[in-house]
């Protein structure tokens, strides 16, 4: 069977959910306006609003179906509010692994070509701030969790490696037959020290317990389709996510840096409401050239993530969900056709801050992959998100 066939068969679900990737516009607004202090007695009527009482600077917040004015996070915030928002940049360049348990957690890591450039979002706080606002919005999701990532010292533990070759020869990987590009990767993690194997000759799927994901500073080779057609795609994603890694392309095929990355967007509800327009950048990438196909930075590490624990990888108990979603064909799967506002829907509403009414949620129905109590999979834990050993609680 040819690359492409193989690969529709086990992750094709992802070529149905492109358009979902904007969904980082999402991610990127609403940092730090989840974070809440005890209620006040004050309700207020726009989620992100602030007002400044008395000195005191307050936000409004949805708590459950009741919208409260709170105090605002800053540098002296509650216990609870600094256990809530735990990636905090911080953490020098470090080419290994440090310490931790490095299970059922994402280990992140920032990786260069030899001869790209190298703009330090390991230790600059760039990736540190994506999986802040990703948790952010899974924390809005299953309220008291958080997505488990690789810390080290309360800080989040971003790894550098640097891809032996030119950005050039990394594109001539991507082929439509073999695994070389896995072979490649394999090879680069474990030289780092980093365990991660793809086992995609020996039919190993779902048998590692870490999601590694990668933010690449460079650009990603041709796309294969159907009947092993190719065309160019910038600035989105490549994963193998049976196996558990993830990959986000930073660059442009001209070098150039790509749109939506983090910081890029509305940051509170009360700017989306000055400018419905987008950046010139994202106008010129994302609209005129791939309309509807652009992947935000934060959004590919999002979806991945869920598609992760939907599948389950990692998980042996659920080993026969894992073979029972490869043997599906793809337009049956279960979490494929879902409703417009489920964040899994390629057409899901993202322009709205976390916390907003009209952001895309999680399994609107519960019938698909989260706390599902209708439909043929109610109760079954396997399939069942919340079940996953990828979350934590955030007080412990």
């Amino acid at each position: 069977m040819s690359r492409s066939g193989h690969w529709q068969r086990w992750v094709g679900e992802m070529t149905q959910v492109r358009r979902s990737f904007v969904f980082l516009v999402a991610l990127a607004l609403g940092a730090g306006l989840l974070i809440t202090a005890p209620a006040e007695a004050a309700s207020c009527s726009v989620v992100g609003k602030r007002r400044v009482i008395a000195g005191r600077t307050e936000v409004c917040t949805r708590d459950g179906k009741v919208r409260r004015w709170v105090a605002a996070p800053n540098s002296r915030t509650t216990k609870a509010a600094k256990a809530f928002d735990v990636v905090k940049p911080g953490l020098p360049r470090s080419t290994v692994d440090r310490p931790g348990p490095a299970n059922y957690d994402v280990k992140f890591i920032y990786a260069t070509f030899v001869d790209g450039p190298d703009e330090r979002r390991d230790a600059n706080g760039t990736i540190a701030g994506i999986a802040a606002d990703v948790n952010r919005y899974l924390t809005s999701q299953f309220p008291g969790h958080r997505a488990r990532y690789d810390m080290y010292e309360g800080l989040l533990d971003v790894q550098y490696v640097q891809i032996p070759m030119t950005n050039k020869a990394f594109r001539s990987y991507f082929v439509d037959e073999g695994w070389i590009l896995e072979d490649l990767f394999q090879n680069v993690l474990q030289k780092a020290g980093l365990n991660w194997t793809h086992g995609m000759n020996e039919a190993k799927q779902g048998h590692n317990q870490r999601f590694f994901f990668l933010f690449v500073e460079g650009y990603r080779g041709v796309k294969f389709g159907d009947n092993s057609e190719s065309y160019e795609y910038e600035c989105t994603s490549w994963d193998n996510v049976w196996t558990g890694l993830g990959v986000r392309f930073l660059r442009r095929l001209d070098g150039r840096e790509c749109p939506a990355q983090y910081g890029y967007w509305y940051p509170s509800e009360i700017s989306f409401k000055k400018s419905q327009s987008f950046p010139s950048e994202f106008n010129e990438m994302c609209v005129s050239k791939f309309p509807g196909l652009c992947r935000p930075w934060g959004w590919t590490l999002l979806h991945q993530l869920m598609n992760l624990m939907m599948t389950p990888t990692g998980r042996p108990e659920c080993e026969y969900v894992v073979k029972e979603i490869l043997s599906t064909p793809t337009p049956e799967r279960p979490y494929i056709k879902v409703p417009e506002n489920d964040i899994w829907n390629s057409g899901s509403p993202f322009q709205y801050p976390i916390g907003h009414p009209k952001l895309a949620v999680f399994d609107p129905a519960r019938n698909r992959y989260f706390k599902m109590v209708n439909g043929p999979y109610a109760g079954e834990k396997c399939r069942d998100i919340q079940y996953s050993p990828m979350w934590e609680k955030i007080n412990g």
